[in-house]
């Protein structure tokens, strides 16, 4: 614990130092290259996010980044490359080296056109919030690239389309590896500079590739954009979603996703943010085969294929304070809302059970306070005080809850 401590805190008082030589400051602003050093020490008291509460753990996170960014005549290029590591003081076992790569290149085409290329990778832990049985040390890697063309930018009338290609792939809960194709079309209108809506139909087809399905999936959406006044910003997006499994068919969904997002900054040292989403997600859990056992641990019997699929609502509001130039104070809360259908083939003399597999719903909640202070320009210190909830709900997903404190410090050089 010591040593962790003692090592982070060497960091944190390197980066602070190099955050005042003079000659951080003149680097020329033409540069397009930028970069981040940062490094965050937090404590969590529930650690394993079990029922009873405890273990804590205290992790380290160091994290590096390099971005380019520059315009050449219509063309813009980025990249960016973070290279993270996070180290347990209790649970070596989550110990990893995680990175994140982004590129990117839009261009205008003519007079009227417009693309954007993109393409990330990334690699990192499984959030405990989206492994609904236990916590474990489950790897993701990930890969996204997409191209967006849009026709009439600068009139009233626009169309569009969007090609879209991701690949998921998870270190022990394999039955979630995941490919996905994607392809949108769709018609934007702006009548004024303020105000654009926007109609489209999306197709996308994703493979889970070691649990020997498929899903199919058409969205039918809505969206607007609109700048309510000077200090106000709303956009919104309404979809009716029609999704289809190859082989479970109990688990298609057909209903309304969609999302939205408001920000608010009056006059003043004061701004709001509200966001609200509703889609169905498949992450945490795949199929699988539990055996069930009586008194004498003998077999007698077994639930086959526990499949998954959850329709997710999440609702989270902010509000930040400038109380001076340098210093900023924040307050979080955050609420989601798991509904559950599962489809199970019961084997054997199990009784009881068929109501195990009923719809369910869980619910989590979570709220957090925040101070940040920023002594110079290339230099951010501050401290994330966070309390989580989540309530119980059927197939041993236990409820749970805990609070975490973390202190993080970043140092940039543009």
């Amino acid at each position: 614990m010591e040593k962790l401590i003692g090592r982070a805190l060497t960091t944190v008082a390197a980066l602070v130092v190099a955050a005042l030589c003079p000659w951080s400051s003149a680097v020329a602003e033409s540069n397009p290259l930028s970069l981040s050093i940062s490094q965050n020490l937090s404590f969590d008291n529930n650690f394993l996010r079990r029922s009873g509460g405890g273990p804590s753990d205290t992790t380290s996170l160091t994290a590096a980044t390099v971005a380019y960014n520059k315009a050449y005549g219509r063309q813009n290029y980025g990249a960016s490359l973070t290279a993270n590591a996070t180290r347990h003081n209790r649970f070596k076992d989550y110990d990893n080296d995680g990175y994140a790569v982004a590129l990117g290149m839009t261009s205008t085409v003519g007079s009227k056109g417009y693309l954007a290329l993109q393409h990330s990778s990334s690699r990192s832990l499984q959030s405990p919030d989206e492994q609904t049985g236990q916590r474990y040390a489950d790897t993701i890697t990930s890969h996204a690239t997409s191209l967006y063309g849009q026709y009439g930018i600068y009139g009233r009338l626009g169309f569009n389309s969007t090609v879209s290609a991701t690949k998921s792939q998870y270190s022990l809960n394999t039955a979630n590896d995941r490919d996905q194709m994607g392809l949108r079309v769709g018609v934007s209108y702006s009548p004024t500079d303020l105000l654009s809506f926007g109609a489209g139909v999306r197709k996308s087809e994703q493979k889970l590739v070691n649990a020997g399905d498929k899903i199919n999936r058409y969205d039918y959406d809505l969206n607007t954009n609109w700048v309510v006044t000077g200090y106000s910003r709303l956009s919104a997006s309404v979809a009716l979603t029609d999704e289809k499994r190859v082989v479970n068919e109990g688990l298609d969904y057909r209903g309304v996703t969609g999302s939205l997002r408001w920000g608010y900054t009056p006059g003043g040292k004061m701004s709001y943010g509200l966001s609200i989403s509703r889609d169905t997600t498949n992450s945490g859990q795949g199929n699988g085969t539990l055996l069930v056992v009586d008194n004498d641990q003998s077999v007698v019997g077994a639930i086959r294929n526990q499949s998954l699929n959850q329709l997710t609502t999440t609702l989270s509001a902010t509000a930040n304070w400038a109380a001076t130039s340098k210093i900023g104070v924040g307050v979080g809360l955050n609420y989601s809302r798991f509904t559950d259908s599962r489809e199970a083939e019961i084997i054997g003399a199990i009784s009881g059970l068929e109501s195990q597999f009923l719809p369910s719903d869980g619910r989590q909640y979570g709220a957090s306070i925040s101070v940040s202070y920023t002594p110079v320009r290339s230099t951010r210190l501050g401290c994330t005080l966070q309390a989580y909830k989540r309530d119980q709900t059927r197939l041993n997903v236990s409820g749970y809850r805990g609070e975490t404190l973390g202190c993080d410090a970043t140092f940039s050089i543009e």
